[in-house]
């Protein structure tokens, strides 16, 4: 019986719905507070979303979503 390497697409699959939820909540807190958010994913592979102005998370920038 060869055994086989386990598939990783469950662990990318919440990946993505995780940077999806991140855009969506983003895209609601822009549109209540008239503000540009940035999305960003961290250093250790997770993601969060701030105020443009207000940067503090170090990390890289993967989208900005705009209120309008």
């Amino acid at each position: 019986m060869n055994a086989k390497a386990p598939c990783n697409c469950s662990s990318q699959n919440k990946a993505m719905a995780n940077r999806d939820n991140m855009r969506r909540l983003a895209s609601k807190a822009a549109r209540m507070e008239q503000r540009i958010y940035v999305i960003i994913r961290k250093h250790d592979d997770t993601y969060t979303f701030e105020p443009i102005d207000a940067i503090g998370t170090k990390g890289d920038i993967i989208e900005y979503v705009h209120y309008l």
